[in-house]
């Protein structure tokens, strides 16, 4: 389930169930792989960010006329800054691309500025918790 505050609601069906979004989310990475040297390496660290997607949706309405949102789709671009265990650099990891996922669950697949290097990451969108969207 998901709280919005104000998410930007792009199309309703008509049964006012299911809705897409376009909102902002934040993405957390337990661990990446990388593209280096020419060999994909597993790297363990956490890493935390922006993202900003379109979210297809199952909207829930509560006794208050709030509406519960439970994600179903979701794609969009992402940054996170993050500590990485193999690094080259002491600095951590910072890394741009994009996301695709399921309910909460997604792929990243992006580039890593500071290791200079491809990546690929499952992620975990912490969401904000309910929604009042002006359908």
């Amino acid at each position: 389930m998901t709280r919005f505050d104000k998410p930007l609601l792009l199309l309703a069906h008509l049964n006012k169930s299911t809705a897409l979004f376009f909102t902002t989310q934040i993405p957390v990475t337990v661990g990446n792989f990388f593209y280096k040297d020419g060999e994909w390496t597993e790297s363990l660290g956490i890493s935390v960010g922006a993202s900003f997607v379109f979210m297809v949706a199952n909207l829930n309405q509560t006794e208050n006329n709030d509406f519960f949102v439970t994600p179903i789709f979701f794609i969009g671009t992402y940054v996170s800054y993050g500590t990485i265990s193999e690094s080259d650099s002491n600095i951590g990891s910072i890394c741009l691309g994009g996301i695709l996922g399921i309910s909460a669950i997604s792929i990243s697949f992006g580039y890593d500025f500071f290791n200079q290097a491809p990546t690929i990451g499952l992620k975990v969108l912490l969401f904000p918790i309910l929604c009042q969207p002006q359908l």
